[in-house]
């Protein structure tokens, strides 16, 4: 419902009008809707119209004018709202089309009502937002609540907000919550957030499986009894990379310079500068995440003062079971119940980091090392701990970190301007970047959302990370039948070629030979520490160790695995398994051959231990199902190839020759 402001009998002319454009048809400003030749629409009732009309929902549109809505208010989102207020998941019909603010800005959007507030109410999972800002918005509503959208499972990108945010959960200056589907990327939200019954964030209230990526928040967050943040109030299983926070935190429990909880997610190339506060008897406050459950954060840091009672850390406030690495704070500390100069409670896997003894008062810490400004602000005490500065590749290729010339604390180089390679290619599927270095290989953690192909094979004996190459993932990488040489890892997080693989990543026909890894913490493999992706055609060779849930392959698994073998050696890990540490999603033919056990992966992750002389015939996997090459009755793919009776079996890629 909407109504005019500035009338007394503002509601009914407000059903009146809503009526009337759905009766009348409303004529946009030009096009079919189509995606060569979008909806054009220049007023706030061509704007408004969309929402008038389901079947509009699915179209494309092209704002060619800003749009000042100050003469409206509305009780439910004007575009996709939610039906049913009591439900508590969205009801009606979402937004699955595509809108392009072209630059363009909609001012003065007032929403107060129930759940599933903003622009939209919800955006599908083939919805494109794009290019649009909102400025002086007011969106005072339940759970879900943001400027732009209530939930998101599409994908918006370039969009900022300013103004006033209020609900009780999922709460966020730009989107209330981001699911599994979800990316947002290059957008930013000034606005004030205000979450009464917790899961405030400065950007976004909360992301669950989604990808938020090179993004920033400058609003002041307030949190209710649980999990604020600067950016993200609360990040389940999702990815926050390359982004930053500078606005004031203000919560009770689980609150967080840049993320109240992370849990089971990967934060990573992030940083933040507001003060982090509690009130009287606060718990569990940090400089940049509140608490970390289970998830990893690295190559990140914090400067903001951070005021609580117990369980307050310069960096985290309190870390269990998850991992810290490449991390530094330099933010004031004050509480009275474990704090700490870069950790306040439980000692993290890794943890290799560092705080400044002088600026935060504190000479202890729950993991990291305490230092003086003078050896902080020098380049060597990085380099010595591993840590990946631009201009030297012993460290790796990604380039994350560069020392200021003027002098100063290391900064992140995505964050201060630097542009790492680009590799030929446009990143699309069609148009791929192609990867023929290890240079290029370590930019792709610039670029997580884009399409990859190897197309030469790397050695990488020369280098030696202390974070996984590419620490989070959410594009396509194919591996087109190469090999990578000798990747060598060792430190602590989630470690692998990849470090964490979102729900949208693909990686398919990759070969990976003699790989070195040896690290700590919950997810350790050779090609992810822990995947929610697609994992196909694919081998990994060589030593893995870690802490909980090392794999041969994959250290935790959830999404899918199929036709992949390894072989070498594990060691670590709470589940005695060599391809997978931990599985929660679907494997199917895939093996395992290691030291002192072989295992064979079928459908749906069953598993059985069998001999070498059954692991090297081929009847054992053609009773299985197995599409081999030469035969048809498993399918016409030709996936697999065996000597039968002398190896194990390889993918037909290889092009593996039997003896005679």
């Amino acid at each position: 419902m909407m109504a005019t402001i500035n009338d007394s009998r503002s509601v009914i002319i407000g059903l009146v009008l809503c009526w009337s454009l759905v009766a009348a048809g409303q004529q946009f400003g030009g096009g079919r809707g189509a995606a060569d030749d979008p909806y054009r629409i220049a007023t706030a009732e061509q704007l408004l119209s969309i929402g008038a009309d389901p079947n509009l929902l699915d179209k494309h549109f092209l704002l060619i004018a800003d749009i000042d809505l100050s003469n409206y208010r509305f009780e439910q989102a004007p575009i996709a709202p939610n039906t049913d207020p009591c439900a508590p998941f969205f009801e009606g019909d979402p937004f699955t089309g595509v809108l392009a603010g072209n630059g363009h800005v909609i001012r003065h959007l007032h929403v107060e009502g129930g759940p599933f507030l903003g622009l939209f109410g919800s955006l599908a999972p083939s919805a494109v937002v794009s290019g649009l800002g909102l400025e002086d918005c007011l969106i005072l509503g339940q759970y879900n609540v943001g400027a732009l959208t209530g939930a998101q499972e599409g994908t918006v990108s370039g969009c900022y907000s300013t103004g006033v945010i209020l609900g009780d959960f999922y709460v966020g200056g730009l989107i209330g919550e981001i699911y599994e589907a979800g990316r947002l990327s290059g957008s930013f939200s000034t606005a004030a957030v205000t979450g009464i019954g917790g899961d405030a964030g400065g950007l976004v209230g909360g992301n669950v499986g989604g990808s938020i990526w090179n993004c920033h928040s400058s609003g002041q967050t307030n949190g209710g009894p649980a999990r604020a943040g600067g950016l993200v109030g609360f990040n389940r299983q999702g990815i926050v990379g390359h982004c930053y926070s500078t606005g004031p935190v203000l919560g009770d429990r689980y609150v967080g310079g840049l993320v109240g909880t992370n849990d089971g997610g990967t934060v990573s190339g992030c940083y933040s500068t507001g003060a982090v506060t509690g009130f009287s008897l606060s718990m569990v406050l940090g400089g940049l995440v509140g608490q970390d459950y289970g998830g990893n954060v690295s190559d990140c840091f914090s400067t903001g003062a951070v005021t609580g009672y117990s369980e307050v850390g310069g960096l985290i406030g309190a870390a269990s079971g998850g991992c810290v690495s490449n991390c530094y704070s330099t933010g004031a500390v004050s509480g009275h119940v474990w704090i700490g100069g870069l950790i306040g409670a439980h000692h993290p896997w890794g943890a290799n980091g560092f705080w400044n003894v002088e600026t935060s008062g504190l000479a202890t810490s729950n993991g990291g090392t305490g230092l003086t400004t003078a050896e902080m602000q020098t380049m060597e005490t990085y380099l010595e701990a591993g840590w990946d500065f631009v201009g030297e590749s012993a460290n790796g290729t990604a380039e994350t970190w560069e020392m200021p010339p003027e002098g100063d604390y290391p900064r992140l180089s995505a964050l201060a301007g630097y542009e790492p390679v680009l590799p030929q290619g446009q990143g699309t599927l069609a148009d791929p970047f192609l990867i023929t270095n290890a240079e290029e290989l370590g930019s792709m953690g610039h670029r997580p959302f884009a399409s990859y192909r190897l197309d030469v094979d790397l050695d990488l004996s020369d280098v030696t990370w202390s974070v996984a190459p590419i620490p989070a993932f959410a594009g396509n990488f194919d591996g087109n039948g190469r090999r990578i040489h000798d990747l060598q890892i060792h430190g602590a997080g989630f470690l692998g070629l990849f470090g964490y693989l979102g729900t949208d990543a693909v990686v398919s026909d990759l070969g990976l030979e003699s790989v070195s890894v040896q690290g700590s913490g919950s997810a350790v493999g050779s090609l992810a520490g822990r995947s929610r992706g697609k994992l196909t055609t694919s081998y990994g060779t060589g030593t893995v160790s870690g802490g909980a849930f090392t794999g041969g392959l994959v250290g935790y698994q959830s999404g899918s695995v199929a036709d992949c073998y390894g072989s070498g050696k594990v060691r670590g890990g709470r589940i005695p398994r060599g391809l997978l540490g931990r599985n929660e999603g679907r494997v199917a033919t895939c093996f395992w051959s290691g030291e002192d056990k072989r295992e064979l992966w079928y459908a749906d992750g069953v598993v059985e231990d069998v001999t070498i002389a059954e692991m090297q015939d081929i009847e054992t996997y053609l009773n299985a199902g197995w599409d081999f090459v030469g035969e048809t009755e498993n399918g016409t793919a030709d996936l697999w190839t065996i000597c039968s009776g002398q190896d194990y079996p390889h993918l037909s890629w290889e092009g593996i020759v039997c003896a005679e």
